[in-house]
C-alpha cells in the first residue's frame, strides 16, 4: 500500500535520480539540450513535491502547482516496481485539485511516452493533440472535474 507525504531536503536525491531514470532518453531525443542537470534543479520547488512511499521504500514523486483556474502536473514519476499502483495516483492528483478548489488538471506528454499517454487517456484525461507543443514534441493533457467537487 503506497502512503504519501510532503518532500523533504533528504528526498532531493531520489526524486533527481527516479526522474533521470524514467525521463533521460526522452529528454535526449526530445530537447536541444537534452538532459540537463542544471535544468532540473533550477525547476526543482522542494515546495510543490509530494513523495510516495511503501513502507519505507520510496516508489515515486508528483510535482503539482496550483495555478489561476487549474492544477499543473510538473511531473508524475512511479518506480517501475510499483507500477501496478499508479491509479493511487490518479486519485491522489484528482484529490489535490479538489482539495485546492481547482477543477481542472492539466500536464504536457511527450507525444513519444505512450505508455504516459495510454494512462491518462485511462483515468480520463483529454489529449489535446491540437496543442501540440512543438519545441518539446510534447502535447497537452487535460481532465475536467465535477465542478461540484463530489467525485469521492
Amino acid at each position: 500500500m503506497l502512503s504519501f507525504r510532503k518532500c523533504q531536503e533528504k528526498d532531493k536525491v531520489f526524486v533527481y535520480s527516479l526522474t533521470k531514470k524514467n525521463m533521460f532518453d526522452y529528454f535526449n531525443k526530445f530537447l536541444p539540450e537534452g538532459w540537463s542537470d542544471e535544468k532540473f534543479w533550477n525547476g526543482f520547488d522542494i515546495e510543490r513535491i509530494i513523495i510516495l512511499e511503501s513502507g519505507e521504500n520510496f516508489a515515486g514523486f508528483l510535482d503539482l502547482e496550483s495555478k489561476a483556474d487549474f492544477l499543473y502536473v510538473h511531473n508524475l514519476q512511479i518506480d517501475s516496481q510499483y507500477a501496478g499502483n499508479s491509479f493511487f495516483l490518479k486519485k491522489l492528483v484528482e484529490e489535490e485539485a479538489i482539495k485546492r478548489k481547482l477543477n481542472k488538471i492539466k500536464g504536457k506528454v511527450f507525444i513519444e511516452n505512450k505508455r504516459a499517454l495510454k494512462y491518462f487517456q485511462y483515468c480520463g484525461y483529454s489529449i489535446k493533440e491540437d496543442k501540440k507543443l512543438e519545441t518539446e514534441s510534447s502535447i497537452w493533457v487535460e481532465k475536467v472535474l465535477d465542478k461540484t467537487f463530489n467525485n469521492f
